[in-house]
């Protein structure tokens, strides 16, 4: 509707996906949006993993960012939380660029990063 609501902002199109590929929701996938998406439990999240697995914080268990401007995702870790996110089964300490094919671990939940932007497409190509 271009009028920047909240709604709008949560949807928008799909610069990536999320999928499970381990733990409860296995082969379920949650699409990534432009700007910081907020991961969590919670269904106020823009990428909600509520598929059972209690051991996720219900919010801002982390941060996927995607850079529209550097075509670059970040994965920004939300250290006021005590259960860690695992990138490529190390802690995540520290924003990490994410490249595609990573793995994301929250609590018994591996997402597996499949970006659709990036250096070789972005949706402002379509303009």
């Amino acid at each position: 509707s271009g009028q920047g609501t909240e709604s709008d902002v949560a949807q928008g199109p799909a610069v990536g996906f999320l999928v499970v590929i381990e733990g409860p929701g296995r082969g379920a996938y949650r699409a990534v949006y432009g700007g910081s998406n907020t991961i969590g439990r919670s269904a106020s999240q823009r990428i909600p993993i509520d598929f059972g697995d209690e051991t996720i914080s219900a919010e801002q268990q982390a941060f996927l960012v995607y850079d529209g401007k550097k075509r670059q995702f970040q994965l920004v870790p939300n250290l006021s939380r005590p259960n860690l996110v695992h990138l490529n089964d190390a802690a995540l300490l520290t924003n990490t660029q994410l490249e595609a094919l990573a793995r994301i671990t929250m609590g018994r939940t591996t997402l597996l990063f499949v970006p659709v932007c990036g250096p070789d497409f972005d949706w402002v190509d379509l303009a």
